[in-house]
């Protein structure tokens, strides 16, 4: 092979892996703080006097009377009187309970504040739609196998990287 048709091939192969090393570099970062990102769109709590937080019967049953066929999957129980209480639901009057749910609830009165719908709803949640993007680039399958066309993009851009400095290898990574 001549040492050119490498070197491009090399740079060609380096500039698309690049882009794709930059968005998954860049969104995988931010999702390693997805749970403080995600919380600032957490509706605001306003602490009412004198009132202690609910316990988490208390707030089951007030979620089962607004959302009588939910199917609860998780709870994030409130730290204080000003974060809420979150609930995972499966309800049917979201995707016919297919996909799950997030109720946020005021951890003293019960209230329910907000509902959004969990992981599936991109349109107001941030951190989801990042996850998306760095899961499949939102195109389903096609998108993942897209990442793995880049992976193998990048996987190629390393081994002519090799080949073009194999004998300064050790200077080169050094």
């Amino acid at each position: 092979m001549k040492k050119g048709f490498v070197f491009a091939v090399h740079s060609v192969l380096g500039l698309l892996s690049g882009l794709f090393i930059l968005v998954m570099s860049l969104s995988g970062a931010a999702l390693v703080f997805h749970q403080e990102l995600d919380s600032l769109q957490y509706p605001q709590v306003s602490a009412v006097q004198n009132n202690a937080l609910l316990p988490i019967d208390s707030m089951y049953y007030k979620l089962q009377r607004k959302f009588p066929h939910a199917q609860v999957s998780n709870c994030g129980i409130a730290e204080n009187n000003t974060s809420p209480f979150i609930f995972s639901v499966y309800d049917s009057s979201y995707q016919n309970g297919t996909a799950a749910m997030q109720v946020f609830m005021h951890p003293q009165t019960g209230e329910v504040l907000k509902a959004r719908g969990g992981s599936n709803d991109v349109k107001n949640n941030f951190i989801s739609w990042l996850a998306g993007l760095h899961s499949s680039f939102h195109l389903g399958k096609t998108g993942e196998w897209l990442l793995g066309f880049f992976a193998v993009i990048f996987l190629l851009s390393l081994v002519t990287g090799v080949v073009l400095y194999r004998k300064n290898i050790l200077s080169v990574l050094l």
